[in-house]
């Protein structure tokens, strides 16, 4: 089979690759807080590596996929507990698996007055304690600082780290931390009580990125169907010789 068939086929599943990222960032569009995926590709083109990892054929391969965390904007709900960041951070939240981080301020009461997400993960103060609700009615200022007419009741707290491009998605809206990265409280937090963050989702340009990866997908096939008529001529001859 010759060379180019390879070539050709690396670049068919590096796509296919792509129009499944691009799909899942679609499918969210609505999804608050939630952070489009990008999948970053790279070329065998030393020769250095084409001898010993691509046996010197030039391969297209997935180099790794990058989030992107730009701000989205904020939609206004006027609901009690939603909660949308401004600027750097994050929700630091509890699951039974783990700690995790999230941009997604849809909160919800607990029956015991903990504030939770949507899928029970608890909300962690500055001190990585849940926190519980006041009772009675409560207000949220931009720090983030839970007051009642007693006083302050707690905080809403803001991590990000040193390093913000270590977060890594791990399901939905849902992000972590590598073994070894610690987070930090953000100085200067910017919460706003009833709205919610958007995806940051540019619908126009997620079909134009799907459009492109199709076409180039196809390309690549008729690239492989090329090869694969070559090929057989190629063995048709060897054959009469």
């Amino acid at each position: 089979m010759p060379s180019g068939f390879y070539s050709a086929l690396s670049g068919g599943i590096a796509k296919m690759q792509a129009m499944e990222t691009i799909s899942h960032n679609l499918s969210n569009v609505n999804t608050s807080g939630f952070k489009r995926g990008r999948t970053l590709f790279e070329a065998l083109m030393s020769s250095a590596t084409q001898t010993q990892e691509a046996k010197g054929i030039n391969l297209t391969k997935i180099r790794g996929n990058h989030v992107d965390f730009a701000q989205g904007y904020l939609q206004t709900t006027g609901g009690e507990l939603d909660f949308a960041i401004e600027g750097e951070g994050f929700f630091k939240v509890q699951g039974d698996d783990g700690i995790f981080y999230t941009r997604s301020g849809q909160f919800q009461r607990g029956n015991d007055g903990t504030l939770l997400t949507n899928s029970n993960y608890k909300v962690l103060d500055s001190s990585n304690q849940p926190i519980i609700l006041p009772a009675t009615s409560f207000e949220v200022d931009e720090g983030g600082n839970i007051f009642t007419e007693g006083g302050e009741a707690g905080r809403l707290a803001l991590f990000t780290a040193e390093n913000a491009n270590a977060f890594y998605k791990q399901n939905g809206t849902m992000f972590a931390l590598p073994a070894g990265n610690a987070d930090r409280e953000v100085e200067k937090p910017v919460v706003v009580r009833g709205s919610l963050e958007s995806s940051n989702i540019n619908i126009m340009q997620e079909m134009a990125l799907m459009i492109d990866a199709q076409r180039t997908f196809e390309a690549y096939q008729k690239a492989m169907k090329t090869y694969s008529t070559i090929g057989s001529k190629l063995d048709e001859l060897g054959s009469v010789g």
